[in-house]
């Protein structure tokens, strides 16, 4: 396919546009489908990406202007599609623009042998050579297409997938917004540590008893790291946890 032939689609509105008389009912179904795809995008980002196709084809394949649905999709995994004139855009819709390009240029075909019909013989031989290259185009546009719906399901389950990941990461807990809490959390396995050497340390005649003594000498700051209502039970009950963990070694 010529460099010019890129441009055709230009000749063929990509929203509205119908496809050659020819093979009708297969055309109408490629433009249904790759229309539905393109939905979002206006005629003038449709043309867009259609000279991108056309560059990243001719710069794969080193000037090459052979465009075909096989060739573009070697180019997948070698570009990433950050065009700025067309935000977003998606391998799907890549392909959709080249099954509409392959429908363009068969519907130009198509004219052109109505336009130069003279005789019936002139007319058989267009014909010949009209339906075996239309038969061609249209197995491409099928072809397109058909990738343009695998990229379709494809992103649509990334997009999924990234929803999903969003959503339970919105769900989770950050810890950022606790570090004051991860800081009075520390002080207060600190003391709670403290609590229980102090306990070992000597012989008290029971937990609460240690625990008021323990209490009573705390400095100012050290005070506070516990409310003042269940300090005594707090203390305890790491104090007793502390003592049954022991007990079963």
């Amino acid at each position: 396919m010529d460099t010019d032939a890129h441009y055709l689609l230009d000749k063929f509105d990509p929203l509205t546009g119908d496809g050659p008389e020819n093979h009708n009912t297969h055309s109408k179904i490629i433009i249904r489908r790759a229309k539905k795809i393109l939905k979002n995008r206006t005629r003038e980002e449709i043309s867009h990406i259609n000279k991108v196709s056309a560059y990243i084809i001719n710069e794969h394949y080193s000037g090459s202007d052979d465009s075909n649905s096989e060739a573009l999709l070697m180019c997948t995994e070698k570009y990433i599609l950050d065009d700025e004139e067309t935000p977003n855009l998606k391998w799907s819709e890549v392909f959709s623009v080249q099954a509409l390009l392959f429908i363009s240029i068969l519907l130009s075909a198509e004219q052109r042998v109505l336009i130069t019909e003279e005789n019936i013989d002139k007319i058989s031989l267009q014909s010949y050579f009209f339906d075996s290259i239309a038969c061609t185009l249209m197995l491409e546009a099928m072809e397109s297409i058909g990738y343009a719906k695998m990229f379709e399901a494809l992103e649509k389950k990334e997009l999924e997938d990234k929803e999903s990941i969003e959503k339970i990461t919105q769900n989770k807990i950050s810890l950022k917004s606790r570090k004051a809490a991860i800081a009075k959390h520390a002080k207060s396995s600190s003391l709670k540590k403290e609590f229980i050497d102090f306990y070992l340390s000597d012989d008290f005649p029971s937990k609460s008893r240690a625990a008021d003594i323990f209490l009573c000498q705390l400095d100012a700051d050290k005070s506070k790291i516990l409310k003042t209502s269940n300090a005594k039970r707090t203390l305890t009950d790491a104090l007793s946890k502390h003592l049954k963990s022991m007990n079963k070694y």
